[in-house]
């Protein structure tokens, strides 16, 4: 598995593991498409898991924020959560989980 550098201006969250912070547009890694050309001093706001919402199955707080972004270190990239996810709420395990059940059926 390929390991990608931590970007500058997120600290881990002591409590999820997560990354969060704010990160500056000039410190995204070459070719990342995450944000129109701008302002390379522009900061983003990037969420853990903490900052998230509950899930609608277990009632865990295991949801990212919707209308945030959120650092993935299995790719190394920045993610936003579309506000949709609101309209239903799961968790990647209730998923998981769920889709078991299906191919069981």
């Amino acid at each position: 598995m390929k390991k990608y550098p931590v970007l500058k201006g997120l600290q881990k969250c002591k409590k999820c593991g997560e990354y969060k912070g704010h990160v500056k547009e000039k410190n995204l890694p070459k070719g990342h498409r995450w944000f129109r050309k701008g302002d390379p001093e522009r900061s983003i706001k990037v969420y853990c898991i903490c900052d998230g919402i509950k899930c609608k199955v277990c009632g865990k707080k295991k949801v990212h924020r919707p209308c945030g972004s959120y650092y993935n270190k299995k790719d190394g990239c920045l993610w936003y959560v579309p506000g949709f996810i609101v309209l239903s709420p799961i968790c990647n395990s209730c998923i998981n989980i769920s889709s078991e059940s299906k191919k069981d059926e």
